[in-house]
């Protein structure tokens, strides 16, 4: 097994480098969390239990963030040794084996990573506090050395028996399903879109509850746009939290929801338009692979200005939101970027059969473009104008300046922009290769 590892990382040296560089990241990421967490916890405010527990949440809140990427970068780097899991037990090795293989290879990165990661943190560290004193904060991040480390490696054992924990029924499937997984063929169980009113075997009935709760849904996302900046509602910051839940739980409904019940509705209408048709039919399909990192950016990102506005000091939030909320970002384009690329690789069938069908590579790219404006915009848009109508507040409050309010602002557009442009030049070549190479269209039956 040694001798198969050796020969597959001299073959893939660029993967493994990349995934190298990304847990290295997130490690350094973990470190500075946990270091302003310590920092935290050894200061003697006087403030209230609710604004300390919403100032000791931000680098909480990322830290977790941190953790559910090195998921998604785990969950990916099996996705991408499927093929060689497959080999292994085809050579005899058992699927316990498979456990050692993935230890033996991710275990080593892990490490390295944890080192180097634990050296990047520190330099970080020194950084923001730099940073902090050229702002004119006079504010120091000060941590205790050894608490710190001692929090840094229990997180990197508790991630890595969490990956183990899921990557179990991935070494199931890959049991079970061993030729489909040779021939790389992906199996959709279910439909992508919701079938009440498009259905022809059956006769039709209108989703009238489902109607009902997205309008509903609907109303309450404009609502709470309007509530969340209320002085009444704020009096009392249960009450706001408590519609504040409600209303990042609408954001969520609004991604999940809304489109494939629209599609639904109108779906003999847009039989009748074949592009339109198609590019629904991808973004619902690309939201399914991308549910679980959509969600949480929807989420996550409101809820950390909600921590500001809970809060209610800005002597003290100021010196966390800005380095989080930046590494915040920057994590969350990491997991949008490694989810992505697990769905590039499962539509590339998808267009060879458009092509094969007589879709010339100019409707092709038509249609890529259609799904990723429906992408930003509900996506990518709909948080950051929950984001800005919680910034005027913020501002008008004075809980953060406004230089500092409108530069994370501004670097939200800044690297979603540059994520949407990565996007559309990775599936223009993606079409450009699907068109040109004779296997894709061999699997485009």
């Amino acid at each position: 097994m040694l001798t198969f590892i050796k020969k597959i990382v001299i073959h893939q040296k660029k993967d493994y480098l990349l995934l190298l560089s990304i847990l290295t990241l997130i490690a350094s990421f973990e470190f500075c969390f946990i270091a302003m967490y310590d920092h935290l916890s050894r200061l003697d405010l006087k403030i209230d239990w609710m604004t300390f527990r919403a100032i000791a949440f931000i680098p909480f809140l990322t830290l977790m963030i941190a953790v559910v990427l090195s998921v998604f970068v785990a969950k990916y780097f099996i996705q991408n040794k499927k093929h060689e899991f497959s080999m292994l037990l085809l050579f005899g090795r058992k699927p316990k084996d498979l456990f050692l293989y993935l230890i033996i290879q991710y275990g080593i990165m892990s490490l390295i990573a944890f080192f180097l990661g634990f050296i990047l943190g520190i330099l970080i560290m020194k950084g923001i506090n730099i940073y902090l004193i050229h702002i004119h904060m006079n504010y120091i991040f000060q941590y205790h050395f050894l608490n710190t480390f001692f929090l840094y490696t229990f997180f990197l054992i508790f991630t890595v028996i969490f990956i183990l924990a899921i990557s179990a029924q991935q070494f199931t499937e890959i049991d079970t399903h061993i030729i489909e997984t040779i021939n790389h063929k992906n199996m959709q169980k279910v439909t992508p879109y919701m079938i009440s009113m498009s259905r022809h075997d059956q006769k039709r009935k209108v989703p009238t509850g489902q109607i009902i709760s997205s309008l509903f849904t609907l109303h309450i996302f404009f609502y709470s746009l309007y509530a969340l900046a209320t002085d009444s509602l704020f009096e009392n910051k249960f009450i706001y939290f408590a519609l504040f839940l409600i209303s990042i739980a609408s954001i969520a409904s609004i991604i999940n929801t809304f489109i494939p019940l629209l599609f639904d509705l109108f779906h003999s209408t847009l039989l009748h338009h074949p592009l339109l048709f198609n590019s629904i039919s991808s973004f619902i399909d690309l939201t399914n692979q991308l549910v679980s990192i959509a969600n949480i950016h929807s989420i996550v990102l409101p809820t950390m200005f909600i921590l500001v506005l809970m809060s209610g000091d800005m002597s003290y939030i100021t010196p966390f939101i800005i380095p989080c909320f930046i590494m915040m970002l920057i994590m969350l384009l990491l997991c949008f970027i490694i989810k992505y690329s697990l769905y590039i690789k499962s539509i590339m069938h998808i267009y060879a059969t458009q092509y094969a069908l007589g879709y010339s590579p100019s409707k092709l790219f038509q249609i890529s473009i259609f799904k990723n404006l429906l992408f930003l915009i509900l996506v990518i848009f709909i948080p950051f104008v929950y984001i800005y109508s919680l910034g005027d507040y913020i501002i008008t409050h004075q809980f953060l300046t406004s230089q500092v309010m409108y530069s994370l602002e501004c670097l939200y557009l800044v690297l979603y922009t540059l994520l949407m442009i990565y996007i559309i030049l990775k599936e223009r070549h993606c079409i450009k290769e699907v068109i040109n190479n004779v296997k894709y269209l061999n699997r485009g039956e």
